[in-house]
């Protein structure tokens, strides 16, 4: 990944298909129970209107009403038609109930038509309310069959959410760790990096950050320029090595040029010194020059004394 942005991106983007696809599965676990539901309601209907058909056919038999007798038997045979025509959204056991419902209505409708309503006796009556009854237990048991699926459809729902909400939740936490740590991990090490440098520890180098992404480059520029850094200061330790050693050779020149100063005042002490002794024999040797002059001079005048 190249960049920062993408990386978190990538780890919201699984943690956002990760709930997606729970709120997927908890759609499709509602979506069962509400298919539970609608049978159930389905099957309610059913006994409602088999409650009112048997109400219509007895209150018909007992008005002698031939017209209100065949619409309740119109009622019945849609109620039973009705019923077939579900029959494959429900499961083999309640289908099979339904199917003995089915048998029963039919049963009650052709028991029903064959009554003559000006010889009709308590017993038909019993009859009638009897069978009536026996489709309405018959249905009511695929009412309970159907409750039993919806409580543990919905118990299934519950265990599965609570297991997928677990399970999402890891992986979040799993994804939101390898991010942070895969952002983490080069940042520390660039941290690292820039204390050594501004400790002046400039010889270790950063740990390969295989990452391409701005940490990743920032940490190959701090890494370029503590490269440079160190360069440059091998190179003034260097300068600093030859202008040490080039001091001490000077100074050791100075000193020899100080000891050959020394002697050479020694030595022009020693031409002064020879000098003031010379100048003070040229001295003594003009004085009996002179006093020798002056002997001869008087030897002179002697001389011409004696000989006038």
């Amino acid at each position: 990944m190249k960049s920062v942005r993408g990386k978190l991106l990538l780890g919201f983007g699984a943690v956002i298909v990760i709930v997606t696809l729970l709120c997927a599965l908890t759609l499709f676990n509602l979506s069962s129970v509400r298919r539970v539901v609608e049978s159930t309601r389905f099957v309610n209907d059913r006994v409602f209107e088999i409650a009112l058909a048997k109400s219509d056919v007895l209150v018909a038999v007992q008005m002698k009403n031939e017209e209100k007798l065949k619409q309740a038997l119109s009622d019945l045979d849609k109620t039973a038609k009705d019923i077939k025509a579900n029959l494959k959204s429900y499961s083999k056991r309640n289908r099979e109930i339904l199917e003995q419902a089915i048998s029963e209505i039919e049963t009650l409708i052709n028991s029903v038509k064959s009554v003559d309503l000006e010889h009709f006796d308590e017993a038909l009556y019993t009859s009638i309310i009897s069978k009536a009854e026996r489709i309405n237990d018959v249905l009511r048991k695929v009412v309970e069959n159907l409750d039993v699926l919806q409580v543990k459809q919905l118990r299934n729902a519950n265990v599965q959410v609570y297991i997928w909400g677990i399970v999402a939740v890891v992986f979040a936490l799993v994804i939101t760790f390898i991010t942070t740590q895969s952002l983490i991990k080069p940042v520390r090490k660039v941290m690292t990096l820039i204390d050594n440098i501004s400790n002046g520890v400039l010889n270790i180098e950063i740990e390969k950050i295989k990452s391409r992404d701005e940490i990743g480059r920032m940490a190959q520029s701090v890494e370029k320029l503590r490269g440079i850094l160190l360069d440059v200061l091998t190179t003034v330790n260097k300068a600093t090595n030859d202008l040490s050693a080039t001091s001490e050779e000077l100074s050791a020149t100075t000193q020899n040029v100080s000891a050959d100063l020394n002697d050479l005042a020694n030595s022009m002490n020693s031409i002064s010194k020879e000098a003031e002794d010379n100048s003070a024999s040229l001295e003594e040797i003009t004085a009996n020059i002179e006093e020798f002059a002056s002997a001869a001079d008087s030897n002179a005048k002697s001389a011409q004394d004696m000989l006038s």
